[in-house]
């Protein structure tokens, strides 16, 4: 999700697609969880200009591990 360009209209229909072909809610929760936390055109486009390179890293570093973790959660509620 993290590498996904484009917005909604691109991220969420692919998101359908793959939950038609039957994919694994938490791999869904993480995807798409990784999709608007750790975006690359996020951190390019909007965190580096505005809050500097060195809050950006830190960011990046710290939400790292939050995908995986709302994935194991939402696994774990089906």
């Amino acid at each position: 999700g993290a590498i996904t360009p484009g917005g909604p209209a691109s991220a969420f229909p692919f998101l359908a697609i793959l939950a038609g072909s039957g994919a694994d809610r938490g791999i869904l929760v993480t995807y798409i969880t990784s999709w608007a936390i750790l975006g690359a055109q996020r951190i390019i486009v909007w965190d580096i200009p505005f809050m500097g390179i060195e809050f950006s890293m830190y960011r990046l570093l710290i939400s790292i591990p939050l995908p995986i973790i709302a994935g194991l959660i939402a696994r774990r509620m089906a």
